[in-house]
């Protein structure tokens, strides 16, 4: 997610502050697909925040463009692919389903 924004936001955020975004947005994913409950989710918003860094998603940006991005990913092996928190600890998971993906992204937006 960090280097999709980065490049969909035409470089306007610093790394740092796209990764920030990243995690969250991986925290949301997470949840979406059932790998994690809300609770989990607030705590990445809490550490996030408490750096003092913002987890939003910066205004404007196409969920479309994004995804695409996203399925270019260097991580990307079987479909779109992210690496997430779980039960089990964090994972690579492999071809997610947009839909979930759009839905997570909402959610950030909505967190705005």
């Amino acid at each position: 997610m960090a280097h999709a924004l980065e490049v969909a936001g035409r470089f306007d955020l610093r790394h740092g502050e796209a990764v920030a975004i990243g995690l969250v947005f991986a925290a949301e994913l997470a949840a979406e697909l059932g790998r994690v409950d809300a609770g989990r989710v607030d705590e990445h918003l809490a550490v996030i925040e408490a750096y003092g860094l913002d987890a939003s998603l910066p205004a404007g940006l196409s969920h479309d463009e994004l995804l695409a991005l996203m399925a270019r990913d260097k991580k990307a092996v079987g479909g779109l692919t992210f690496v997430l928190d779980g039960d089990r600890g964090v994972e690579l998971v492999t071809d997610v389903d947009p839909a979930a993906v759009r839905a997570a992204l909402t959610r950030m937006e909505q967190r705005a």
